[in-house]
């Protein structure tokens, strides 16, 4: 998910040389026999000779940058370069040093085959004409948006799709900026019940499974949702993943200047509604509609975050301590599946798709990530180009987005973003915060707060959910929560004819939409005295709003833990200096303010979520306490007043 060697998403700094390379001597070169690819902070080299090393150089002073040599299939993708010259081989040394260095800026560059530097060669030595690797502001000629026609499907709303139609017709590639192409799934709505379209669309843009033909399903089933709600689906798989082209790395320059093209490509279907789609998704696919967004794509309506995170070191190295656990096994899943582990795509690759058989060869250049994280140590200056707390500070369309405070995966710190997005007035957003965990984005919670969301941007009518939709649709959401009893919220902009706006008119709705709150805090949701034989259903016991986050005469309190797990908002002396070991296993301290207790791993348990089950309830709420020695808790005395928690907390420990 992260890297040391950050990529400038919003702009980059001119090249820098690398030092100890030296000049290359281009007398007597001959042009390059193998093929150089530029993209956005990167380049892409094939038919070289397999297994050899080529130079990376500037192509004004023809001064060495690293020197690289190609895998198997004779190919190299450069995307990441040292301050000081070096010469890697990444099949046999594994990770690319992670000291110091940057991603390749964008800027002109030569590559040329002259065999080790310094190291006798026979020749003749090959040099590439000049390779402009490109910026994101390097947008391509609008041709590429209009001469693509994405294949789609139409669904049926009781799932799969219309009588005659199968998946793959749904299914194909859509070509970005630098030749890659992304594989993508399109399943328009059905059509005997919303129409022929011209359909509201949205857009769901991953490295998990969106693009895989049919009905979207398990992390991607929010496109499932769209669907039922009358938008068509588009499901794109980012670069290095499903059967698209590329190399995957977490959430660079390349994939979001991907995700410009894939909006301005999808705007010009004929199928899209007003020409500009919005956004969707949970978690990854929620996290890379804010790094699209940023570069500002001129045909995006909205987007709908959910579940975020909100700068990736900081996820991967949570207080300093390295998250061996959620993190890392997602970092792995990345590799597995960047390699072409996903059964969906080896399933195509049998049936007969040469594209993606094709796309999955330059794979092997792939940075192992799991591995790559476990080497940053020490927050890097450049990680703030990919702290979302700086790409959302460009977002100008209107942005949805919502998140838990307990999230078992993506965490809390989404929360910081909340205050950044200064190009946006208040009035175009739309944040809400509440206690539960990660798939509750997409719950009855506020399933049809992100429906009036898409309604009013994407769809730009008046939030109604259609009747068959509201009469069995909660039979679905039982299935998928595990919570009977479950309904929708009434329509909020409807009269009590089920048909006639309350406001008259879409402008008069969105101007009283707009004039809410936006920021709301749902609490103690799964407390609803609506369920009360139903313990942790989805549903808040109240609500409250405010006009923004953090909320404005909101206190930030400190507490200090005392003895005797008590907790206090004054001072706490710790006096005292160590003198000796206390025995094994006890709780008492030779430094007084010390507390102490045996790791036992078998007190919490070793997962979070039982059997697999990605959305239903499965926090057991039977709490009791820890036995002695084997935690610590710590309590203040009895509260004076009433008082209202909403956010995150952090404890500060030595």
């Amino acid at each position: 998910m992260l890297s040391l060697f950050v990529a400038d998403i919003t702009g980059a700094a001119p090249p820098a040389a690398a030092a100890g390379g030296g000049v290359i001597d281009l007398t007597g070169s001959v042009p390059a026999t193998f093929a150089v690819t530029p993209g956005v902070e990167q380049m892409t080299i094939t038919g070289a000779t397999p297994r050899a090393p080529l130079t990376i150089a500037h192509a004004g002073s023809l001064e060495r940058i690293i020197t690289l040599y190609t895998d198997d299939l004779g190919q190299l993708v450069v995307q990441y370069v040292p301050e000081d010259f070096l010469v890697f081989d990444p099949q046999t040394q594994g990770v690319l040093p992670t000291v110091d260095g940057t991603t390749l800026r964008p800027g002109d560059y030569r590559v040329v085959s002259e065999g080790v530097p310094g190291e006798p060669f026979a020749g003749p030595v090959e040099a590439s004409g000049v390779v402009s690797v490109l910026d994101t502001s390097d947008i391509p000629p609008t041709s590429l948006y209009e001469n693509q026609t994405l294949p789609s499907v139409p669904s049926s709303i009781l799932g799969g799709n219309q009588p005659g139609h199968t998946d793959e017709e749904g299914y194909g590639y859509l070509e970005v900026r630098d030749g890659t192409k992304l594989s993508v799934n399109v399943r328009l709505p059905d059509p005997t019940v919303y129409g022929p379209g011209p359909y509201p669309t949205v857009i769901q843009y991953s490295g998990y499974a969106p693009s895989k033909p049919g009905v979207p399903t398990g992390a991607d089933a929010g496109g499932m949702l769209a669907g039922s709600f009358g938008f068509a689906y588009v499901g794109v798989n980012i670069r290095g993943s499903g059967c698209s082209g590329g190399v995957f790395d977490a959430f660079n320059a390349a994939q979001a200047a991907d995700g410009y093209d894939v909006v301005e490509t999808v705007a010009r279907q004929p199928w899209v509604k007003n020409g500009k789609p919005g956004m969707m998704g949970i978690s990854f696919s929620g996290i890379t509609q804010l790094y699209v967004a940023a570069t500002q794509p001129p045909s995006l309506a909205a987007i709908t975050p959910l579940s975020v995170i909100e700068d990736p070191w900081y996820q991967q190295w949570p207080g300093g301590i390295y998250n061996a656990g959620f993190t890392q096994q997602w970092l792995k899943n990345r590799d597995d599946e960047s390699a072409g582990g996903a059964k969906w795509v080896k399933d195509r690759i049998t049936g007969g798709d040469t594209t993606c058989e094709d796309n999955l060869d330059i794979r092997s250049q792939s940075i192992p990530f799991e591995a790559f994280a476990k080497s940053l140590v020490r927050r890097p200056a450049d990680a703030d180009r990919r702290n979302l707390s700086n790409q959302v500070r460009d977002i100008t369309v209107p942005t949805y987005l919502t998140g838990a405070w307990q999230d078992e995966q993506t965490g809390s710190r989404f929360g910081l973003l909340l205050d950044d997005f200064d190009a946006l007035p208040a009035s175009k957003t739309k944040f809400t915060m509440y206690n539960g965990h990660h798939p509750d984005a997409i719950s009855p919670l506020v399933m049809i707060r992100w429906f009036e969301f898409l309604s009013f941007y994407v769809d730009t009518t008046v939030p109604k959910l259609n009747p068959l939709v509201r009469a069995f649709g909660p039979a679905t959401l039982e299935s998928i929560f595990g919570v009977p009893g479950m309904s929708f919220e009434p329509d909020r902009f409807i009269g009590t004819d089920g048909t006639t706006p309350i406001h008259g008119t879409y402008a008069n709705s969105l101007a009283a939409y707009e004039a809410e709150q936006p920021v709301r805090v749902l609490f103690e949701s799964g407390a609803s005295p609506d369920f009360p034989t139903i313990p942790l259903a989805h549903r808040q016991r109240f609500e409250m709003s405010f006009p923004s986050w953090p909320v404005p005469d909101a206190k930030a309190t400190t507490f200090f833990f005392g003895s005797n797990g008590s907790m206090t908002d004054g001072n706490v002396t710790i006096a005292g200096t160590p003198s000796a070991a206390p025995s094994a296993g006890g709780t008492g301290s030779a430094l007084t303010g010390v507390d102490r207790y045996t790791l036992d791993p078998t007190v919490l348990g070793d997962h979070y979520a039982g059997d697999g089950d990605h959305g239903a309830v499965n926090i057991e709420n039977h709490w009791v306490a820890t036995a002695d020695g084997k935690g610590l808790a710590y309590e203040t005395a009895p509260l004076t007043r009433d008082v209202i928690v909403a956010g995150e907390g952090y404890v500060d420990l030595w």
